[in-house]
């Protein structure tokens, strides 16, 4: 085989192979879950998840519950929205701005979302004495299965995470 056909070869394999990386490289893009989603907030990029965790763990709350309240919510969506008709839900921890005057504008950031869910969780158990499903039932508007959900998130979590 002559030098011309080697490299002829080898710049077809390189090819294939930069190829496949590509392919796999976005395949698995578009399997990373949204939680996984990065994002930056007050100069500290991590995932969406680590952000929940974290201001979970800021204010004294289970370390899962706002994580488990931004999946119930939104599915982790930084841009959900849930208008049922009477009062329009947004963002990840889906505020609804008619009651939460102060986040008006700031619903979409993940950071403020998470921020203000974090504290409105911490004022709802300090209100029902630690009654985690009598909080998240204020949280939800009293839906139907929304604690087990929520607990059931965070289980899965807890249990995922050793």
């Amino acid at each position: 085989m002559s030098p011309d056909t080697r490299r002829g070869v080898l710049v077809v394999l390189l090819i294939v192979v930069l190829l496949v990386l590509q392919a796999m490289t976005s395949a698995r893009a578009r399997a990373l879950p949204p939680d996984a989603q990065l994002w930056s907030c007050n100069g500290r990029t991590d995932t969406l998840f680590g952000h929940a965790v974290r201001q979970a763990e800021s204010r004294g709350l289970p370390r899962y519950l706002v994580a488990g309240v931004a999946w119930r919510e939104s599915t982790w969506r930084v841009d959900a929205v849930n208008d049922n008709g009477a009062h329009r839900a947004e963002g990840v921890m889906q505020i609804v701005v008619h009651y939460h005057r102060s986040m008006k504008g700031w619903t979409f950031d993940p950071c403020a979302s998470f921020s203000y869910g974090a504290d409105y969780l911490a004022r709802l158990l300090r209100k029902y004495q630690g009654a985690v499903c009598m909080a998240l039932g204020e949280y939800s508007g009293h839906t139907v299965g929304y604690c087990d959900d929520v607990l059931g998130y965070m289980q899965r979590v807890n249990r995922a995470a050793g």
